[in-house]
């Protein structure tokens, strides 16, 4: 198994969101900490803001995202988002980027990204 762990909590509380690339990984793992109101969705998009002939897109440009679903650990409810509390949450990956997004802030935000050899 290989995985990548990120800690996304800075970037997430400075602009309300977060996107990350998923590209090569099975599912990603998301640890919410202290999150005290409101609800974090979960999206995901495979569109990159490619021009045709023009430019590939990349993370920066990506656009269209729809909503996603995701496992709620605890309890294994399918969840399309994290509500009013700590919490992990699987979602397996179906785009090529995952865009978490919310008002309100949280004390940590860790991700980890997987890929079953």
């Amino acid at each position: 198994m290989l995985a990548q762990y990120l800690d996304l909590t800075d970037e997430y509380n400075l602009n309300s969101e977060v996107k990350f690339e998923t590209s090569n990984y099975d599912y990603a793992v998301i640890q919410i900490i202290g999150q005290s109101v409101g609800s974090i969705r979960f999206k995901t998009t495979i569109n990159s803001g490619a021009i045709q002939n023009v430019t590939d897109g990349n993370i920066l440009t990506s656009n269209n995202y729809t909503n996603a679903y995701a496992t709620q650990l605890s309890d294994g409810a399918i969840v399309v988002d994290a509500n009013n509390g700590d919490g992990l949450y699987r979602l397996n990956v179906v785009g090529r980027y995952i865009k978490l997004e919310a008002a309100e802030s949280v004390s940590k935000l860790l991700v980890m990204l997987t890929k079953i050899s």
